[in-house]
C-alpha cells in the first residue's frame, strides 16, 4: 500500500489538491483526521514554532521532546481522538484497530492510524491513500519515524495571500479566532513555520514541493508530476471530477472550504489588500522580507 501525506499551512490550497487526488480511480482519501496531532500533542510549538522564554516553559518543552523521543503519546490523546471531527467511516476503522487500547505508545497508536487508512483503501479497492491534515506539516519527523515508507507532497502559497486568508477567517469564525489568538502575528508565525518545514524536508527523495499558483494555472502539468512521484498514472478525472470528490472529503460545517465545490478558477484572488489595513500590510511584508521568504520559487520540485 502506498501512503501519501499532503502537507502545507491551512489556506494554501491543500483541500483543493486533496479533492483532485481523491478523484483518481486508484486513490483513497478521507476528511482531515487530525489524528497525528491528537496522538503526539505539542500543537503550539509545532504549529507556531513557539520559542520557550521562561525557565518553566523551557523545562516543559524539554520534557515534551523527551516524551516523544521515548515514544510516548500525549496524555490527552485518547480524549482528543474521540472529540475531534472525523469521517464516520474512518472513526469506525480507527476504533477497530485500537481495540480498546488506552496505553501511551506512539508506535501502537500510529500503527492503528495506518491500519485504518490501509483497510479503507482496500475496502474501496484503491492502491494508494492520501491523508491531508494541515497540521501534519509540523509532524513530519514523527510520521517519517513511524511510517517509514510515507511520501509527502508539500503545497505552498505566498505568505501575503495565505496570512491574509487565515486572518480573514480569524475575524469571522470563533474556531479560527481561538486557534490564532486573534493575532496577525500568530498567522504569520504559522505560515513561516510551515515554509521552514518545507524548506528543510523538500530535498529528500520522499518529498516533493509545489506552489499553489502553479497548481491553479496549470493543474494538468502539476498533477502529472505528482502522479509520477507517487507512482500512479495521471487521469483527467482528477480535474474533471474533483468537485464531486470534494463532497466526500469535506464534512461538517466548514464554510471556508466552499471554494472546492466550484469549478477551478485560474484567477487567484488575493485578500491581502482587501482584508488587511495599510499598517498590517506593511508589517506582513517586513516580516516576510526579514525571513527572506518573499520569493518562493526555490520550493518548486
Amino acid at each position: 500500500m502506498k501512503r501519501v501525506f499532503i502537507v502545507g499551512r491551512g489556506r494554501s490550497g491543500t483541500t483543493l489538491l486533496q479533492s483532485m487526488m481523491a478523484a483518481h480511480s486508484q486513490i483513497y482519501s478521507t476528511s482531515s483526521t487530525n489524528t497525528i496531532c491528537d496522538i503526539v500533542g505539542q500543537f503550539q510549538k509545532r504549529t507556531f514554532g513557539r520559542t520557550a522564554l521562561t525557565l518553566r516553559e523551557k523545562i516543559i518543552d524539554s520534557l515534551q521532546d523527551l516524551r516523544i523521543g521515548l515514544g510516548f503519546c500525549s496524555k490527552k490523546c485518547h480524549s482528543r481522538i474521540k472529540s475531534s471531527q472525523k469521517h464516520p467511516e474512518f472513526s469506525e476503522r480507527l476504533d477497530f484497530f485500537l481495540d480498546g487500547y488506552q496505553g501511551s505508545s506512539l508506535k501502537i497508536m500510529i500503527a492503528a492510524f495506518v491500519q485504518a487508512m490501509d483497510s479503507l483503501a482496500v475496502r474501496h479497492e484503491k492502491t494508494l491513500w492520501v491523508e491531508k491534515t494541515a497540521l501534519n506539516i509540523g509532524y513530519i519527523d514523527v510520521i517519517e519515524r513511524f511510517v517509514p515508507d510515507a511520501q509527502f507532497i508539500h503545497l505552498t502559497r505566498p505568505g501575503c495571500d495565505t496570512v491574509a486568508s487565515i486572518f480573514d477567517l480569524v475575524q469571522k469564525h470563533d474556531r479560527w479566532r481561538e486557534t490564532y489568538s486573534n493575532s496577525l502575528d500568530r498567522c504569520l508565525d504559522s505560515w513561516v513555520n510551515a515554509v521552514r518545514a518545507t524548506q528543510f524536508h523538500c530535498k529528500k527523495q520522499n518529498h516533493r514541493s509545489f506552489l499553489y499558483q502553479d497548481l491553479v494555472s496549470d493543474p494538468e502539468a502539476i498533477l502529472m508530476a505528482m502522479c509520477q512521484f507517487v507512482g500512479t498514472e495521471f487521469s483527467t478525472q482528477m480535474i474533471e471530477n474533483s468537485v464531486a470528490a470534494a463532497t466526500q472529503i469535506v464534512i461538517g460545517n466548514q464554510p471556508w472550504k466552499n471554494g472546492v465545490f466550484t469549478a477551478l478558477d485560474k484567477k487567484v484572488e488575493s485578500k491581502f489588500t482587501k482584508i488587511l489595513s495599510a499598517a498590517q500590510q506593511k508589517a506582513v511584508l517586513q516580516r516576510l522580507e526579514s525571513e527572506n521568504l518573499v520569493d518562493l520559487t526555490s520550493l518548486r520540485s
